[in-house]
């Protein structure tokens, strides 16, 4: 609902804000440099003095167990079981000196077969 009253404004009666000064404006531009350069003074020795207590400590002694003496070694147990029926069986004996034969020649193979590499292309094209 619009009234027909109109509404003063008084602008004497606001009371004025208060000059609230930061610390930055508070001290002059010259003492500013100075508490700036004593603070940065300042995290330099604290960082100096860590660096020198971290270089100059001692390691930490490790604690050692004493040595135990070390056992002997036990004779070697002799095999107590009998022999398997085809540990001389002769069909089992030929396959194994196959075996050695089929992995002797493997071993001297020439994998690489030099003659199916291309020819040498280098021709001087003009």
């Amino acid at each position: 609902m619009p009234t027909d009253q109109t509404m003063e404004q008084e602008f004497e009666a606001v009371p004025p804000l208060e000059n609230k000064v930061s610390l930055a404006t508070k001290f002059r531009p010259k003492r500013r440099v100075v508490l700036t350069a004593a603070g940065l003074a300042l995290a330099a020795l604290v960082a100096l003095l860590v660096l020198l207590f971290l270089t100059f400590q001692k390691p930490p002694e490790t604690m050692l167990a004493p040595a135990a003496p070390s056992p002997t070694p036990a004779a070697p147990e002799t095999n107590l079981r009998p022999a398997s029926p085809y540990a001389t069986d002769a069909a089992i004996l030929k396959i194994e000196a196959d075996l050695k034969n089929l992995d002797q020649d493997l071993q001297n193979t020439d994998l690489k077969e030099a003659g199916l590499n291309p020819p040498v292309l280098d021709m001087k094209v003009e």
